[in-house]
């Protein structure tokens, strides 16, 4: 390595999007980024390496991406930050230019690794894209375009999220809605599932798998009416089945404090009498 030279790197840090930086070529800076001694991985056939810290696991650092084969089964994963480099013959170089958007968009997506029961699952992390309640046509009337495109995207993460989690934990003629309701809940804040699944149940009204309850809940939350909705309706599992999600979310996210919850709120101070005017023969 060369200390006056510099190489151009992906660099993925914990809960981030990839972004391209230029380090020194020098062992001292790849350990200053990645945070220890280093390690080298070789998971791809291109020629490229990934650089992390090499007791990253022993040292405690944040989870931050999984490493999967060709049929996207996890076998590793990579704890803090760490580089993705070019290979020379004897020593790592700059990444190509032609393959910066495959290594980007590979670890495009932010991760986490949640625990639900006595199982680890790896997911997307939390989204925190604002929810946009209106039409495309008002958002094409406020130039709020882009806002109304990123929540409508979210939408259909979280539609296709709430699939997944009920497809995937439904054995056995048996839903476990408790995991699955957790699994969407840990990538999608309260009001992003509130109201995709009052779309969906507001567009199966008809459906008589849906309690009358969950369509009178769903009634009570406005949606906007526009094609588009129809891109985020729930509608790749059993009706059955999502009316059973919706119960469970309505449940978790409408519980009543317990009495411990309502003993430990704060007391709230009585309004202190007005004080009584004084007479005329009183002091000033």
């Amino acid at each position: 390595m060369m200390e006056n030279e510099k190489i151009t790197v992906i660099a993925v840090e914990p809960g981030k999007k990839p972004y391209i930086t230029e380090i020194p070529h020098t062992l001292e800076s790849l350990q200053k980024e990645v945070g220890g001694d280093i390690q080298a991985v070789y998971p791809y056939d291109d020629p490229i390496a990934i650089i992390a810290a090499e007791s990253g696991k022993l040292m405690g650092m944040p989870f931050n991406r999984a490493l999967r084969d060709e049929d996207g089964q996890i076998y590793d994963v990579l704890v803090g930050k760490f580089l993705i480099v070019g290979l020379g013959e004897d020593k790592f170089t700059s990444i190509p230019d032609e393959l910066i958007p495959k290594y980007t968009q590979i670890f495009e997506t932010p991760e986490q690794l949640v625990k639900i029961g006595a199982k680890n699952h790896i997911l997307p992390a939390m989204d925190t894209t604002p929810l946009y309640t209106h039409t495309g046509m008002i958002a094409r009337m406020y130039d709020e375009l882009p806002q109304y495109r990123e929540s409508l995207r979210a939408n259909i993460a979280c539609k296709e999220a709430i699939e997944k989690a009920i497809n995937d934990n439904y054995h056995d003629w048996r839903l476990d809605t408790q995991t699955a309701e957790k699994l969407v809940a840990a990538q999608f804040p309260v009001d992003r599932i509130r109201y995709v699944l009052a779309a969906t149940v507001q567009q199966k009204s008809w459906d008589g798998r849906i309690s009358d309850a969950n369509k009178a809940w769903a009634d009570t939350v406005p949606v906007a009416d526009e094609e588009n909705r129809l891109r985020y309706v729930v509608d790749q599992c059993h009706s059955g089945l999502t009316n059973l999600f919706v119960s469970r979310f309505r449940e978790e996210t409408e519980k009543k404090p317990s009495l411990m919850e309502k003993l430990a709120e704060p007391t709230p101070k009585k309004p202190s009498e007005p004080k009584k005017p004084k007479s005329k023969g009183q002091e000033l």
